[in-house]
């Protein structure tokens, strides 16, 4: 099993000058490397980043696709958080930084330990995991959660949902696949998230940005919930005809854009306060 120390990690920018820092969460069957462009962008900005590989994921251990319990997520993102800290001194800002599974990760965990982070960027966000799978796919898949947890089934995700072109060279540590025990936790925490997402902090500066042609992950669903969430600084960016990654060749500019104008005008004006995260979950 991997635990909190055994996943790849990498980071971006100087700890020792930075205003603040921030942890990223990346998405289903994809790695952290492939978000260096925007947490390069945002060192530039101040912020120092840190990424890893989920279990299963990039250059991580494990079966791909498969993530054991959401108690093996938040441990390994209580370490990574923990890290932040340590790189970056006591008092600045801590950021949650998450695309589409990971948006949905960093969402549940804002919601469930509202002191986690003071502000968060969540592109692409997951929202209801159930969504596109019938009654009957729900059943077989926690019957075979009992029995197989291990058992790997196609996430369903196509390459041109993603981006848009053909696939110029294949990326060998991206999968599309997740066993039956990961799709079911994300289901269950979903029902968690729904029930939680009141309670979220009300001070958390947020951004959540979606493609308004997103078929991976619904912009109406994630929309709908980012109006429920009571806080004080929220910004919604949907972006008329962008696919499921928005941070790729044909609609990376108008991506980078939108997350510098947020970090230089919502978001910097307030990063030399006090922080209010906690390293611990």
């Amino acid at each position: 099993m991997t635990t909190p120390s055994d996943v790849f990690q990498r980071s971006f920018g100087d700890p020792t000058t930075a205003r603040a820092g921030a942890v990223m969460l990346h998405g289903l069957g994809e790695h952290c490397g492939r978000h260096a462009r925007h947490l390069d962008l945002l060192a530039q900005h101040g912020i120092y980043c840190r990424a890893f590989d989920w279990p299963g994921h990039g250059q991580s251990a494990g079966q791909r696709g498969h993530i054991e319990s959401m108690d093996t997520i938040t441990k390994i993102l209580q370490k990574q958080l923990k890290g932040l800290r340590a790189d970056i001194g006591e008092g600045r800002q801590i950021g949650l930084l998450g695309h589409s599974m990971g948006g949905f990760l960093g969402l549940y965990h804002l919601a469930k330990y509202p002191h986690l982070a003071d502000f968060a960027w969540i592109g692409s966000s997951l929202i209801d995991p159930a969504a596109n799978a019938s009654s009957f796919k729900q059943r077989v898949a926690r019957l075979l959660n009992g029995v197989c947890p291990r058992f790997p089934i196609k996430s369903g995700i196509r390459t041109n949902q993603c981006r848009p072109g053909p696939e110029k060279r294949r990326d060998p540590l991206m999968h599309k696949r997740l066993t039956v025990r990961l799709g079911v936790l994300l289901a269950d925490a979903a029902l968690e998230l729904q029930t939680n997402a009141n309670l979220m902090n009300p001070d958390l500066h947020l951004l959540m940005t979606h493609g308004g042609a997103d078929h991976v992950c619904s912009p109406r669903l994630s929309q709908e919930f980012f109006e429920r969430l009571p806080l004080k600084a929220k910004t919604y960016k949907l972006m008329e005809g962008v696919l499921h990654e928005p941070f790729h060749n044909e609609t990376r500019d108008e991506f980078h854009a939108t997350l510098e104008e947020w970090v230089e005008h919502e978001l910097s004006p307030h990063l030399d306060k006090p922080s209010f995260a906690k390293s611990t979950i």
